[in-house]
Order: structure tokens, then sequence, then C-alpha cells
């Protein structure tokens, strides 16, 4: 978060770190998270004080509302399809749920850059922040392909994954097939 989020206007260096991480630690405690490291995959923001801590960190609340509604928090958030292919496929993973771990993780990367750096997060990056036990780089790599086909404002841009206010293809193309559907 400090080099990340340092050059972020709104974000409040070592109080705004405190108030965020105290939300996430207090939700994660009353959902009974038993992990022993805090990573950004664990970030749970289908709750919404900790989406209020965090935007009040990093700023764009309204801007990214619809964005965490269509593939993160909503009812019919896209990454559920992902999570739910993962929990098929290998059922002993569905605790995890992996396609959110990754989705929370790339929306906590998509804020902010390191001095020289584009925003976003690198998949070995993004790897190494999401590796819980039972969870291999094979499962991570395949998941990200998932999410890439799926979400509707995650984009993957100099290798890098990043959340953006704007659509990507996937969105278009849904748009236009709703078009066509509600022709016929």
């Amino acid at each position: 978060m400090y080099y990340r989020w340092g050059s972020l206007p709104s974000y409040q260096r070592t109080r705004g770190a405190l108030q965020f991480l105290a939300s996430v630690t207090y939700v994660l405690w009353q959902i009974q998270d038993n992990s022993w490291l805090i990573a950004p995959g664990n970030i749970p923001f289908e709750n919404e004080a900790v989406r209020s801590s965090f935007f009040s960190q990093v700023g764009e609340r309204d801007a990214y509302s619809a964005v965490l509604g269509a593939d993160l928090t909503g009812r019919k958030a896209k990454v559920k399809t992902v999570d739910n292919r993962i929990a098929t496929d290998a059922p002993a993973l569905a605790h995890l749920k992996v396609g959110t771990r990754l989705a929370s993780a790339i929306l906590m990367y998509s804020f902010g850059a390191r001095g020289g750096e584009d925003r976003g997060v690198l998949e070995q990056e993004i790897t190494a922040a999401c590796l819980a036990p039972g969870l291999d780089r094979t499962t991570i790599t395949a998941a990200l392909s998932d999410l890439r086909e799926q979400l509707l404002y995650l984009h993957y841009v100099g290798r890098r994954y990043r959340f953006e206010t704007k659509p990507n293809l996937n969105k278009l193309i849904a748009d236009e097939e709703s078009k066509v559907d509600g022709e016929n």
C-alpha cells in the first residue's frame, strides 16, 4: 500500500493504512477467516465497511461501484462463474473462492503504481499474492485466463492486470448479444 498508493492524493499513509487494515481485520475476524496472513486476495470487498474504507483511501468510489457490482460483489457478479467452475473441477478448492481471491487482489493493485511502472499487477506478482495451502500456480494461471474471458471491466494490458471503469471487449460483446436476443 505504501509504494503503490503513496502517489494517490486521497491516500493518508499511516492513518489510512491502519483504518483500512482495521476494517479488513474486523470483518475477517467476524467471518472467522483463519488465515495467518492478510494477503491482497483475502480482502472481503463484499463488505460495505471494507469497500468504504478502501475507496476513502484510493478515491473513485462512484466510478468503480458499477465495476465492483458487475464483476466482484454483485448478486450476479461474473467472478462467481469462475468460482463455481473451479469448485466443480476441484471441490477441495471451493472454500478458497479462487476467482474472487484473484479479482480482489487485482483490485488492490489497480490503483497507484510504483515509481516508473504502469498501474496493475504482473502475473507473477498476483500469483505470489494469492498462493494458499492447496492452491498452486497452475490453478491460479487457469483462473486468470477464466477471469480474462468472463469479467467485464478487467483489462490485461502490457502484461498487467487491472480493473478500469471502461468496459473491456467482453462487455461490448455481451451488450451486442443482448441486443440481438432482444430483437428475436
